[in-house]
């Protein structure tokens, strides 16, 4: 296994989001659909070069898979040892739509577990960063290590995905006690899970496992969690792709909701 440099990852990622953010800076962009009906446009493109050919460069001998490239068999990556899982816009609905709420995503995935982890935020110039055992940081203009705050005065605060209004979704929240709702693009809502901005995060919609995997080590080290819908960690680099529902929780989950295990888990039969 390779040792890995942080201040490069961060550096590669920032170059990623410079790229990202002037493109957005132009105003409306084109944008294309894919099979699975989701948004493409020049700034993914742009992106995913930038960090392909940096990852490449810093780290030869790990794979890369990504969102924007093409699919690797998983006949070829169930071998894997460990890989780098990247996704070179979070968001790009977001981005289309001119709401500044997007990311880029940064993983390496080691035997199943993400362990190293960095989401990017173009619009702030933010980068978020964790290591398994290192603990979780937010990195503006100084290191700011995680979570920042504890919450907000005590009030459960439940973050949302803009485009989930399920019924299952609307069954759980009804289980809480007044919760502040707050709906919010990308993988940022893992970054302010962790921040301490947010407790709660319920995914109980489709996503991918580029979606998730950099923001679960941020949530893991900021004294969080992430788990599935039985309270099981969730492993990368399965043959389907897509992760089961999920919820991510502060380190402050407990202190909002003291039973949250009893009120969210679901019990095996």
């Amino acid at each position: 296994m390779q040792a890995l440099d942080a201040q490069s990852l961060v550096s590669l990622i920032c170059e990623a989001g410079d790229a990202v953010r002037a493109i957005y800076a132009r105003g409306a962009v084109e944008y294309s659909l894919k099979e699975d009906r989701s948004f493409l446009t020049e700034a993914d493109r742009a992106s995913q070069r930038i960090l392909a050919d940096g990852l490449i460069a810093m780290a030869p001998n790990i794979p890369v898979l990504s969102e924007e490239a093409e699919a690797v068999e998983y006949s070829v990556r169930k071998n894997w040892e460990e890989y780098f899982l990247i996704d070179p816009v979070d968001g790009t609905r977001e981005f289309v739509k001119r709401i500044p709420e997007f990311t880029v995503n940064i993983a390496l995935v080691r035997r199943g577990r993400p362990v190293i982890g960095l989401v990017h935020l173009p619009m702030e110039g933010v980068t978020y960063l964790a290591e398994d055992g290192a603990g979780a940081y937010r990195i503006g203009q100084t290191a700011q290590r995680l979570p920042l705050r504890s919450g907000m005065n005590g009030i459960l605060t439940v973050l949302l995905s803009r485009t989930d209004f399920s019924p299952p979704l609307e069954r759980l929240l009804a289980k809480l006690s007044n919760p502040v709702v707050k709906r919010i693009g990308s993988s940022l809502k893992f970054c302010l899970v962790a921040e301490g901005l947010g407790d709660l995060y319920p995914r109980l919609k489709p996503s991918m496992e580029w979606d998730t995997a950099a923001g679960t080590v941020i949530v893991e080290q900021s004294g969080g969690i992430v788990c599935d819908l039985s309270g099981e960690s969730i492993l990368y680099n399965r043959e389907d792709l897509v992760n089961p529902p999920f919820y991510v929780g502060s380190k402050y989950l407990g202190d909002r909701i003291p039973d949250w295990k009893h009120v969210l888990i679901e019990k095996n039969p």
